[in-house]
């Protein structure tokens, strides 16, 4: 009879059991609050690090879109200096321009012949005078196709006049002259003696 035991050992056996569960379990719920502590941390400081990343982002895009605006601003008077360069350039490449006209007008008219009107436009330049003959109209167109300011003399028409006796000699003529296109001006003269 020594080898019985009497003691409820089932019982205690099933009390350490369920000890031990519930012990394990307490464990595993600890660690998973400890792990999902962790990775909602580790979370957070991701998208705060994320967060000052952008901020920081958003900060350079502000600091570039306001160089952006200034090189527009820039580009645009540079532009604008550009033009008034080149207008600059225009007009003092012209300065001698009108005086070569009248020199070349000058120097290519023959004896025989003198001018009334001038008049440009652009590069179309119209010559109205009196001469003696024709041949000296001729002579004339001849010397202003020759010159190098001046191509394309057009003669529009010769007339004299009956209404004065005193000019009767002399007739009105009216020529069409081009300016050849280095030398063009840009602001219409006229002139009238």
């Amino acid at each position: 009879m020594n080898n019985f035991n009497l003691l409820p050992w089932r019982e205690q056996a099933r009390e350490a059991k369920r000890r031990r569960f519930y012990i394990h379990i307490s464990i595993a719920i600890l660690i998973t609050i400890a792990i999902i502590l962790l990775i909602k941390f580790s979370l957070q400081q991701q998208i705060n690090h994320q967060k000052s990343r952008n901020h920081y982002l958003n900060n350079e895009i502000q600091q570039l879109n306001q160089n952006i605006q200034k090189m527009k601003v820039l580009i645009t008077h540079r532009q604008d200096l550009l033009e008034q360069i080149k207008t600059l350039d225009q007009l003092q490449s012209m300065r001698p321009a009108s005086v070569h006209l009248f020199d070349e007008i000058a120097n290519t008219l023959p004896n025989g012949i003198y001018l009334t009107h001038l008049l440009q436009s652009d590069a179309h330049i119209h010559l109205v005078g009196k001469t003696k003959s024709n041949t000296h109209v001729s002579e004339y167109m001849n010397r202003l196709n020759q010159s190098n300011w001046l191509r394309s003399s057009n003669l529009k028409g010769i007339s004299t006049r009956d209404e004065n006796e005193r000019v009767r000699h002399l007739r009105d003529f009216d020529l069409q002259v081009t300016l050849r296109g280095h030398h063009l001006m840009s602001h219409p003269a006229a002139v009238q003696p």
